[in-house]
C-alpha cells in the first residue's frame, strides 16, 4: 500500500482543513501513523514535504519502526520525491539503516535545528531549550552513527541559522539513502567507520563509484528505450 507524506506535517487537523489534506498541502501525521499501524500489506511511504511538526514526525517514526519490527514478512520502504526537509528529513535520518530509503538523483534533503515559539518563566524557557536540544541530538546521533557524513559537518548544520542540504546523489554517496527509485541497485554493506576521517573518505569514494555505475546503467537503459521506440515507429 502506498502512503503519502505531502506538504506541511501536522499533529492533527481541524475539520475545516480537510480540503488542504486532500490537496496535499498538509498531512495529518497522527492519522497517517494510525493508518500505517492498521495496514497489513507491503508499505511504501512517499515523502514530498518541507517538514513541520516534530511530534507528528515522531509518531510516523514509531509507527514505521513498529511495523517493520512486527511484520518481517512484509516489505517496507521510503521513497523521497522532490523535497524532504526539516522534520521530514529528521524522519529519514532516524530510520536510515533500518528501513530502505530510495531517492531520485535530483531529490533534495535539508537538515537544520528545530525551533519553536514559547513563552513563560526563565525556567520554562530553559526547559524548552533543553527539550529542543534533545530533539536535535537524536537526529545528529543517528546521522553520525548510520552515515558517512563527518561529525563536524553534521554539527554545523544544526547551528543557529544554518542549514545542511544534500542532493539525492549525495544522500546515496554518504549512505543516508540506499539507492535510486526505479533503478537496479545492490545496497552497499554497512560500514562501521566511527570518526576515522580517512576511513570515512575511503568509504565515500567506494560508494560514489557504485552510484556512478548505477547512473551510467540507468542512462544506457533509457537510451535503449528511445532506440526501441524509434524502431517501433519506423515499422508503422
Amino acid at each position: 500500500m502506498i502512503f503519502e507524506l505531502n506538504g506541511i506535517m501536522t499533529d492533527g487537523v481541524n475539520p475545516d482543513d480537510e480540503s488542504l489534506v486532500k490537496a496535499g498541502i498538509i498531512t495529518d501525521c497522527f492519522a497517517l501513523a494510525k493508518a500505517i499501524k492498521e495496514c497489513n500489506e507491503d508499505i511504501t511511504l512517499k515523502i514530498n514535504s518541507y517538514g513541520g511538526s516534530v511530534e507528528g514526525g515522531n509518531a510516523l517514526s514509531v509507527a514505521l519502526s513498529d511495523y517493520w519490527r512486527e511484520n518481517r514478512d512484509k516489505k517496507i520502504k521510503i521513497e523521497i520525491g522532490a523535497i524532504c526537509a526539516s522534520a521530514a528529513a529528521n524522519l529519514v535520518a532516524v530510520l536510515c539503516g533500518t528501513i530502505p530509503i530510495l531517492v531520485h538523483p535530483e531529490s533534495m534533503l535539508m537538515f537544520h535545528s528545530c525551533s519553536g515559539l514559547v513563552q513563560g518563566t526563565p525556567d520554562q524557557l530553559k526547559d524548552e531549550a533543553e527539550r529542543m536540544q534533545k530533539i536535535n541530538d537524536v537526529v545528529i546521533n543517528s546521522l553520525n552513527d548510520n552515515t558517512l557524513l563527518l561529525k563536524e559537518q553534521i554539527a554545523s548544520w544544526f547551528e543557529a541559522g544554518r542549514e545542511g542540504w544534500l542532493s539525492g546523489m549525495e544522500a546515496v554517496n554518504c549512505h543516508l539513502a540506499d539507492g535510486f527509485i526505479d533503478s537496479e541497485f545492490e545496497p552497499m554493506p554497512i560500514i562501521q567507520v566511527g570518526e576515522d576521517v580517512n576511513v570515512k573518505y575511503a568509504a565515500i569514494a567506494a560508494i560514489a563509484v557504485n552510484a556512478k555505475k548505477i547512473m551510467e546503467k540507468t542512462a544506457m537503459d533509457e537510451e535503449k528505450k528511445v532506440i526501441e521506440i524509434s524502431r517501433s515507429e519506423e515499422r508503422f
